[in-house]
């Protein structure tokens, strides 16, 4: 009675019979002796005692609990053991005998209190741990076949069942129970256990239940209980009901067993860990022709390592299967069992040390390859379909190298990833294995495969993508609507026209109804717009028309996206009003137009866009927010940009592009330690890393020439497989390599970069003809070099010409016509031209330029080269003294130049190309110089300062010397002490702090360089010469003095060692050249001094000398006061002066 008062009190169950206590009193109730809780009498259940009371009919409904009630509630387990601590100490032995027997090994140690709590009966009665335990699996797959097994004890056991809510398998697996009803069977168990539906809803039947209903059964009703209950305590993980489930087998005959219940049986014994005991039952029942429970046999033998059990009961099973060839057991659970991977490679290093000829000798008569080579079959398809990590998988299939596998893995790969249970890199893991199963001479290639593995692939691998479609067109099936839709969207994305429109054709012939619909063209017009072909689309849309299909909202908003790309700024504008007139304001349309003028810079229209948006009632996006921050960028207000976009992360706005253009910017201002502040901030919104974002901070780190940093850095992406790594990431390492004297390391990358699988692009055979031309320009390597940049450009434009099918490299490659993609991969250009040049060849380069004519956007197409092209065209003149060509093509740029950069409604340009004419001017500043124009050069640079232009570091050296030269020695002050002198540190400054030399990285940080100083110092050195004879001279000193102070300290303080040879250098008593001074001091000192007597100078020397030993003496008592020492004169002889 009192143990059946204290279960319920610790559960909390008479609620309905007793009035509810208080929050205090249930706080006192947790003091209570520790061994009244860790009884087991706490844990029995009597729900089935329990009266209804008078508002309580006895089949209402359940009441529903909370989640967390459900959580919290505890699975109690069911014991007959007594309250140990309620009797006396001498009665314990007597109650252990009687109750609860120990095992033999353990008689001899002494009792303890509390000999009969649930927790401490597990501990002895469990002599092997669970194996087949779905949710305690782990912890008993640690136990070797060596080391004897421990006891494990119930608690774990029972905190398990209290974290975790599980419902007990008291039905078939394949059935779902629902949450108001149970199944009716006509077996006398289901009808027992739907008696009892659980206390909490959505649940299935408590197992307690039907336990005390069956012993308060008669013997006939438990005789006809007994198989049911046996069944449906087995499929539970509780060690308490496998151990009834067991027992009550012992209890029925062996006539009337089944498959099925000796399945049951052997599981259940296999639970509690006795795998002896569980073997012997199945030998058993081999005897009497029943084979169940072979897999559960088979799975513990394997969890445990039981190697020889292993072999010795697969190889019974299997000539008991050869005479009963209708019997079939399924091994579907194995995959099942923690850590499969990891127990067949111990498998396999089992098998490759103990070698086939002893497992052979030990399974004389038994033993064949066929039945062995079935089990490492069974063995690996169960790791396959875990399934397991890539490299194991990777390490599998290329040893066996079987199609099956192959499949098995892929398919059980991507329906684990559908339930979001696979990572980005065992998925990029898998894109390579599909690469080999797809050379396999009998793969298969199902919908379901191909579908996800172009998930996979798509977007960041076009080559993989290409390779699928060539797949996708050899199948069984061919290409369906879905992959019709999908790769027309693919080929879309690249701009790729030509593609498009063949590969359309054939949808429109396989699915005729989507040509009669806007929706069948909406591929079509994004590859128009994506490549900027304002023709093809306009055409597509007299298409459509003809066939008496009206345009959409979507159509619409591609022909405005063709406009941006095209960089029609009015067409774009007068589209953008067509759209809110017939399709009222969208989403998309003012995406379209923020990016334009973002682009350009103009921040004013873009937030006057922005404020439309609100008031248009319409959710900023992504986009939208991404061209607010670029505009602010363009404008130089990278703190401004940073506060925004924190503040739209603020308010749920944000994505992984906004802050890769903000750390971009950064990156490209020489910020290092900027960059990675923003990292953890962008970790801190939920947004992960983007192969945009590594690609920023190898820029960062190559900028700031930590080439060792960066390297690191991406072969830790590479390894780790997080991220899509490209060719640009590569070749960003290769540059800083050869920036900072290591150009070996471009031939280690170059390897790498193969190992990997990575494509070569222009990026990356640009670096390595520079390495190879800094380490050998003569070499026959280098020119090897500069033809493979060449022909990977004859490659690109034969694939833009040809159509799918034919194109080099991939038959169905993408042909790269995408405006931005092309802009990226064709940025580097002019520098592979300059090269060329250098190296002198001509031909080459040549080529080089007329291939990249043809390579251009087709907007772009017919008009003039971009301006880094035409510098290095300028410089090559210049160098060559074609002057007059040098300003042929600077006229053309200054034709074309109003078109591209004014902004129409300022007059003004925009900001994003004030840096336009910079490298250019440069050029054409020493043309004049050396055409002594000094008013043209003058003429131009105000010009082009009062438009709103700007010059980087070296072209502002450069002017300022050209203009100090020709005369115009005032404006160069001015410009020099206003824009280079206030960074300028002297002479011969200290070394920069490491944030300020990453900062001087970029060219637009305006300082003074040394040339610049001394060009406008020679005109400042003769005025002063001139200053002695003329007030009006000395005047002009004096207010040159006041108005450049920095220019004049400059001056002032320049020494011979910062001259150059041409100034230092002192003419000879013959006329010739004499030798470099070392100082501009000590020269005027010996000038001085030379006109000097010697008694003067002996005089001097004296005084100089007192003077100093005076010094010395003051600085030696000084120094000795703040010591707390005592000042010694030093000894010796004196010197006199």
């Amino acid at each position: 009675m009192i143990e059946r008062a204290v279960a319920s009190l610790e559960s909390g169950q008479l609620q309905r019979a007793i009035p509810k206590t208080t929050r205090r009193a249930a706080r006192r109730s947790r003091h209570l002796h520790t061994g009244f809780w860790q009884h087991g009498a706490s844990a029995l259940e009597l729900s089935s005692f329990w009266p209804f009371t008078a508002g309580e009919a006895a089949n209402d409904a359940t009441p529903t609990k909370s989640s967390a009630a459900e959580v919290l509630e505890p699975k109690l387990v069911a014991t007959s053991f007594l309250l140990d601590f309620l009797y006396p100490n001498d009665t314990q032995s007597f109650l252990h005998r009687v109750l609860a027997p120990r095992p033999r090994a353990n008689r001899l140690r002494p009792l303890r209190r509390r000999q009969y709590s649930a927790q401490h009966m597990a501990s002895f009665t469990r002599s092997e741990p669970s194996i087949l335990c779905t949710t305690r699996f782990e912890a008993s797959t640690r136990l070797t076949s060596d080391a004897p097994a421990e006891r494990q004890p119930m608690e774990s056991t029972k905190s398990a069942a209290i974290e975790t809510e599980r419902a007990v398998a008291s039905v078939p697996a394949q059935e779902t129970p629902k949450a108001a009803e149970v199944k009716k069977s006509d077996k006398p168990n289901d009808i027992i256990l739907s008696q009892f539906s659980t206390r909490v809803l959505n649940t299935s039947p408590v197992v307690d239940d039907a336990w005390s209903r069956y012993q308060k059964a008669s013997r006939e009703d438990q005789i006809a209980q007994r198989p049911g209950l046996i069944v449906s305590f087995s499929k539970t993980d509780e060690f308490v009901e496998c151990a009834r489930a067991a027992t009550l087998f012992r209890e029925i005959p062996q006539g009337q067993w089944t498959d099925e219940l000796l399945s049951a049986a052997i599981r259940s014994l296999a639970v509690c860990g006795k795998f002896d005991a569980a073997l012997t039952k199945f030998q058993e029942g081999i005897r009497h022709n029943f084979t169940g429970g072979m897999q559960y046999i088979v799975a513990s033998a394997f969890a445990t390592r039981k190697w020889q059990e292993l072999f010795r009961i697969w190889f019974k099973y299997s000539d008991f299967m050869n005479q009963h060839a209708d019997k079939n057991i399924p091994f579907d659970h194995l995959p099942s069992i923690p850590k499969v991977d990891t127990l067949f490679a111990a498998f396999e290093k089992h098998i490759k040390y103990e070698g086939l000829a002893k497992i052979r000798t030990d399974n004389k008569g038994l033993y064949s390859r066929t039945r062995f080579d079935k089990l490492r079959h069974l063995m690996i398809r169960s790791v396959l379909a875990k399934p397991c990590q890539p490299s194991r998988a990777a390490s599998i299939l290329s040893h066996y190298n079987k199609t099956a596998y192959f499949q098995l893995y892929i398919e059980s790969v991507l329906q684990s990833s559908n339930n979001k249970k696979q990572s980005k890199s065992a998925l990029r893991q898998l894109g390579k294995m599909y690469c080999e199963y797809r050379q396999l001479p009998d793969a298969k290639f199902t919908p379901e495969i191909l579908r996800g593995v172009f998930n996979i692939y798509y977007p960041t691998d076009p080559s993989g993508l290409a390779l699928l479609y060539q797949d996708w067109i050899r199948s069984d099936e061919g290409l369906d609507a879905w992959a019709y839709e999908h790769f027309l969207t693919f080929y879309a994305d690249s701009g790729d026209t030509t593609a498009v429109r063949d590969l359309w054709q054939r949808y429109i012939t396989a699915f005729p109804d989507a040509a009669k619909e806007p929706r069948g063209y909406y591929s079509l017009m994004d590859a128009y717009a994506q490549s900027g072909d304002v023709t093809g689309a306009k055409q597509e849309l007299a298409i459509m028309k003809k066939a008496g299909i009206g345009p959409d909202a979507v159509i619409a908003n591609a022909l405005l996206k063709c406009y941006v790309r095209a960089g029609n700024d009015e067409d774009a504008k007068a589209c953008f009003a067509t759209i809110l007139e017939q399709h009222g304001p969208n989403t998309r349309s003012f995406e379209h137009m923020m990016e334009l003028h973002s682009a350009n810079g103009d921040l004013e229209q873009t937030l006057a866009l922005f404020s439309r948006v609100q008031a248009a009632l319409l959710r900023p996006s992504g986009i939208m927010a991404t061209s607010l921050i670029v505009a602010y960028l363009h404008n130089g207000l990278m703190q401004e940009a940073e506060q925004i976009c924190r503040e739209m992360a603020r308010r749920g706005i944000t994505s992984t592009e906004i802050w890769n253009r903000l750390i971009q910017a950064y990156a490209t201002a020489g910020k290092l330690d900027k960059c990675f502040q923003l990292l953890p901030a962008m970790q801190g919104n939920n947004l992960a890393w983007d192969h945009d974002t590594c690609l920023a901070v190898l820029t960062a780190q190559g900028q700031a020439k930590q080439t060792a940093a960066a390297h690191r850095l991406l072969r830790s992406a590479v390894a780790d497989n997080l991220l899509p790594i490209t060719a640009d990431h590569f070749a960003i390492v290769m540059k800083s390599a050869v920036a900072s004297n290591q150009a070996p390391l471009v031939d280690i990358l170059t390897t790498e970069m193969e190992r990997a699988s990575i494509e070569p692009n222009f990026a990356t055979h640009l670096a390595r003809f520079e390495a190879g031309f800094v380490r050998a320009p003569t070499a026959d390597r280098t020119a090897r070099l500069a033809k493979e940049l060449v022909q990977y450009m004859r490659k690109l434009v034969h694939n833009t010409d040809a159509a799918p099918g034919v194109r080099k490299g991939a038959p169905y490659a993408t042909a790269m016509r995408d405006v931005s993609e092309l802009n990226r991969e064709l940025r580097d250009v002019g520098e592979a031209l300059k090269l060329l040049m250098d190296k002198r060849e001509m031909a080459l380069a040549e080529e080089l330029l007329t291939l990249y004519a043809k390579m251009r956007p087709l907007s772009q197409q017919g008009e003039h080269m971009p301006t880094d092209v035409l510098t290095v065209i300028m410089g090559a003149y210049l160098a060559d003294g074609r002057y007059e060509r040098v300003l042929q093509v600077w006229s053309a740029i200054l034709k074309d130049v109003r078109r591209r950069t004014e902004n129409r409604s300022t007059t003004a340009i925009f900001p994003a190309y004030a840096y336009h004419l910079s490298g250019p001017f440069a050029h054409v500043a020493q043309v004049y110089r050396a055409a002594g124009d000094g008013k043209r050069l003058l003429a131009y640079t105000e010009a082009a300062l009062e438009a709103g232009f700007k010059f980087t570091r070296d072209t502002w050296n450069t002017v300022i010397c050209c203009l100090a030269e020709l005369g115009h020695w005032e404006a160069a002050m001015n410009w020099c002490e206003t824009l280079l002198m206030p960074r300028w540190r002297g002479w011969s400054p200290r070394r920069l702090p490491l944030g300020e030399r990453h900062e001087l990285k970029n060219p637009r940080v305006l300082v003074a360089s040394h040339a610049a100083v001394l060009s406008l110092q020679r005109e400042w050195l003769r005025l002063r010469k001139l200053a002695a004879w003329s007030a009006g001279v000395n005047a002009k000193l004096q207010r040159i003095e006041t108005q450049y102070p920095l220019l004049h300290h400059a001056f002032t303080t320049v020494d011979v060692a910062d001259l150059p040879e041409t100034w230092a250098a002192s003419a000879g008593k013959d006329g010739t050249a004499g030798e470099k001074r070392t100082s501009l001091n000590k020269a005027i000192i010996e000038d001085m001094l030379g006109s000097m007597g010697l008694e003067d100078l002996l005089a001097m020397r004296l005084k100089l000398g007192a003077q100093l030993n005076k010094e010395n003496e003051r600085i030696g008592r000084k120094w000795a006061k703040k010591w707390g020492q005592v000042y010694v004169p030093p000894k010796g002889k004196r010197r006199r002066f």
